[in-house]
């Protein structure tokens, strides 16, 4: 079911009144994101820490408690930039600074400022923060725990700044009043930077997309050749090896697949492929690779000139890195002085880069940025063990022993001389359809639309409404079957039994989207849509994702996990766009054993309604994910996942298991549930359990319902009186003969009740409206037991409550901010 206009009633008494125009706008998409230049790997923490006690794990920036702690990064930008950082507050307060830079002009862009009061640029047009337009005031800017994607548009007269994808402020003007507080000064003003104010951070993404003109990296850190961009100077010979793999041909030994463009090795002995590239004479060799399962360790292969080398990344449980054979030395021998005991940890479902540099004069080796190893040699003492031989020691190589690894890049960037493919690019077989992933285009065109599966069925959410104002959740089995041997195309999709013209639009809509990925289907062939309950007339647009899930099952041949179920309408761009009764249906899921939920992005603020119309406890009675496109649910939908959300759904399942029935603050204090939860957003970001069960464990909760839903409950439980709440006023000059419909006692005692329930659950702007109507209900209560004629006191009375209501209605329709947020 769509949310509509808040009901009836919010659209007869709230919406009546001329709309606001409000723009939206949004920063630029993953796909732009791309091109960006990754500014992480330029920074030294001896040589870039302005102050602080700063450190780098596993790639992640993590800042001290000082206050004023901040990072000059080595990085001139351009003329116009977009400049984004991804950041989690763990501890401390709450205050973090992007600071940017034009024409040699510094400012910054401030979250979380004075105590968590403020958002907005720290100096502009001559003032602070306290005092610019640009500031936004909150009792609570940002949430420990959280992650946030901040994004500056830098262009030459004007600037805006976005907070997880909203824009929250603009400045048109030029730069010749910005300025930065004496506290957050960089010595460079030409440069970017960031900084925290008694707070750790932990920074994962520093990066920054050219718009006009060219930026300029200050110092080259030895990591940040080939790590830096995807087309900078650095790195423009970067080549992706990944389109020439082909499992089926390459793989030595052991298990491979390609799984959503990475290549996945089974867990087993040790697993070998051979990369059908020959390099060239010097070259940098990197790898972004996860561990799976297991607890062995990877390997890269380091041809050059007729002998190789070995990498061996993470052996004797991760305690290990080294090369071999050194001098004819493995990684064991107590004299190889290659081998480190550094410890990487390699935490399942994490990613790390690794980069060998091979030159004439040896090798060097990096872990996520970090040097680990190197070795000076002329590689005629370079040799490999028997039993990791490839079949041609010219080309380069993976592998791994007793683990399962996701390799997400295989990447070579050519320093001197030519490499050479062996073959063109491996390409999808057309006889097995590669699945779907979250990064999949959803207007991608595939000529050929085959129906790979005959059958397949989705859980789609749904709410059951009374006229006595309750309403239910339910997850409802839909099923789509492909009927064969039919001689039209027209009318492809359809329902088995009729359906409601919402239903109906929402259907088409998900079959043009399709159409748009697949624009030519299998001749002769239908395909079929049918309900569980197939003999109640199915009503409402909101199973439109689950209507082009079906359709991308069918057509892509991925299977839907039966254990999981979703709400969200679907538009012809691949959007999942809002509905309304999110918290029941979430909450009829759980309670038909659905352990997989997924809700459109836009109605992530409804767990929150969730928490306080049920409990806390039922953000984690199952797994909750937000999808804003097609692919987004079709990445949570599948069976098989991708790694890092296999991972988050597996360990979140552990930490349901380990709270089990105990609902309260501090047992999500616990420090492994605590820190689990954490990982799990760090896997899957998108995992809305996660998120909302940290913001509970901080006391993070919003203790009231949204202004949204608050309306909408009150709706629900007057709906009894809507009837006389619309109705024209009754003649005054014949109030004698006045007579109120007659309602039962139990229907009014029940509504009484309910309305009485949510008086200190909605939200504050809303609770003169649920007064007003609480007292209309009184004396509609009492008009309807007393006898047929009234006095006109009492008449006058009933005129007076009616339009008290209309009236607090009114005055939420007038209010700006009220309308902003019914509008988002």
């Amino acid at each position: 079911m769509n949310r509509v206009s808040l009901s009836a009633f919010a659209a007869a008494l709230l919406l009546a009144y001329p709309a606001t125009s409000f723009t939206r706008d949004s920063p630029p998409g993953e796909a732009a994101w791309s091109r960006a230049v990754n500014l992480m790997p330029l920074i030294d923490l001896e040589k870039d820490a302005v102050k602080g006690t700063w450190k780098l794990d596993h790639g992640t920036l993590i800042s001290g408690m000082e206050r004023g702690e901040r990072i000059q990064i080595p990085y001139e930008p351009p003329d116009e930039y977009d400049y984004r950082i991804v950041f989690s507050i763990t501890g401390g307060a709450t205050e973090v600074m992007q600071i940017f830079s034009h024409a040699g002009r510094m400012s910054g862009w401030a979250m979380g400022a004075v105590n968590n009061t403020l958002i907005g640029f720290q100096m502009l047009g001559g003032k602070a923060i306290r005092d610019n337009p640009t500031t936004l005031k909150s009792s609570n800017s940002l949430d420990k725990g959280q992650t946030y994607t901040s994004v500056l548009s830098i262009r030459r007269r004007h600037l805006k700044a976005y907070l997880n994808g909203k824009q929250l402020a603009e400045w048109k003007g030029g730069y010749d009043d910005a300025g930065m507080n004496t506290g957050w000064d960089l010595p460079n003003h030409h440069l970017l930077g960031f900084g925290t104010y008694a707070s750790q951070v932990e920074f994962r993404r520093i990066e920054l997309l050219e718009i006009t003109g060219k930026g300029k990296a200050v110092r080259l850190t030895e990591s940040s050749v080939a790590q830096t961009t995807n087309n900078d100077a650095a790195s423009s010979n970067v080549i992706n090896l990944m389109p020439l793999i082909d499992p089926a041909k390459d793989a030595v030994d052991g298990k491979w697949a390609v799984q959503d463009g990475k290549l996945v090795s089974e867990l087993g002995g040790r697993s070998r492929l051979m990369i059908p590239y020959e390099p060239p004479d010097e070259y940098d060799y990197r790898i972004i690779l996860s561990r799976r399962q297991g607890t062995g360790y990877a390997i890269q292969y380091l041809p050059r000139n007729e002998h190789a080398a070995l990498w061996i990344i993470g052996n004797k449980d991760d305690t290990l890195y080294g090369f071999e054979m050194v001098g004819g030395k493995g990684i064991y021998a107590a004299n190889n002085p290659t081998v480190k005991g550094a410890t990487i940890g390699f935490a399942s479902g994490r990613s790390f880069t690794s980069l060998v540099k091979v030159r004439k004069s040896g090798l060097k080796a990096f872990m996520d940025g970090k040097q680990i190893t190197e070795w000076k040699t002329d590689f005629n003492d370079a040799s490999i063990s028997p039993y990791w031989e490839l079949p041609n020691r010219q080309l380069l190589g993976i592998g791994n022993y007793r683990a399962s690894f996701v390799f997400e890049k295989i990447e070579i960037v050519e320093i001197t001389g030519k490499g050479k493919p062996l073959r063109e690019s491996a390409g999808p077989s057309p006889e097995q359809p590669q699945p779907v992933g979250a990064n999949t285009q959803p207007n991608a065109r595939k000529e050929t639309g085959k129906f790979v599966r005959n059958q397949s069925s989705i859980k789609a959410l749904y709410v059951i409404e009374t006229r006595a104002g309750m309403r239910a959740g339910s997850a409802q089995d839909v099923i789509a079957t492909v009927e064969r041997g039919g001689s039209s195309r027209d009318k492809v999709c359809d329902f088995v039994a009729d359906v409601e013209k919402d239903t109906r639009i929402s259907m088409q809509e998900a079959e043009r989207l399709l159409k748009l990925r697949y624009p030519t289907w299998e001749w002769g062939c239908k395909v079929r849509f049918s309900y569980a309950n197939k003999y109640t007339k199915q009503a409402g647009g909101s199973a439109g994702g689950a209507f082009s899930v079906l359709l991308l099952s069918l057509l892509d041949g991925m299977q839907i996990d039966p254990g999981y179920a979703m709400t969200g309408d679907v538009t012809v761009d691949g959007k999942i766009r809002e509905v309304g009764a999110v918290a029941e249906k979430i909450r009829g899921a759980v309670l038909e054993g659905c352990k997989v939920i997924a809700v459109p992005d836009t109605n992530k603020e409804d767990l929150n309604d969730l928490a306080v119309l049920y409990s806390p406890a039922m953000l984690w009675s199952a797994q909750i994910f937000s999808i804003a496109t097609l692919d987004d649910a079709a990445a949570v939908a599948r069976v098989d996942r991708a790694t890092n959300l296999a991972n988050a759904v597996s360990l979140f399942a552990e930490v349901q298991s380990r709270l089990g029935k105990n609902t309260g603050a501090a047992a999500l204090r616990n420090p492994w549930v605590y820190q689990s939860l954490r990982e799990v957003l760090r896997l899957a970001p998108n995992h809305l359990s996660a998120e909302f069960m940290l913001r509970a464990a901080n006391n993070q909760l919003a203790p009231t319902l949204s202004l949204r839903t608050s309306l909408d409950e009150i709706w629900m439980a007057a709906t009894p009186l809507l009837a006389g709440l619309l109705a024209k006023d009754p003649d005054p000059k014949a109030y004698h003969r006045f007579t109120v419909k007659k309602i039962p006692d139990d229907v009014i005692k029940t509504m009484s009740a309910r309305l009485g329930g949510l008086q200190f659950r909605i939200h504050p702007k809303t609770r003169d409206l649920k007064l007003a109507i609480t007292e209309y209900a009184v004396l509609m209560n009492q008009l309807m037991h007393q006898p047929t004629t009234i006095s006109r006191s009492t008449f006058e009375q009933f005129l007076a409550k009616k339009e008290k209501v209309l009236g607090e209605a009114s005055n939420l329709g007038t209010d700006r901010k009220v309308l902003e947020e019914m509008m988002h």
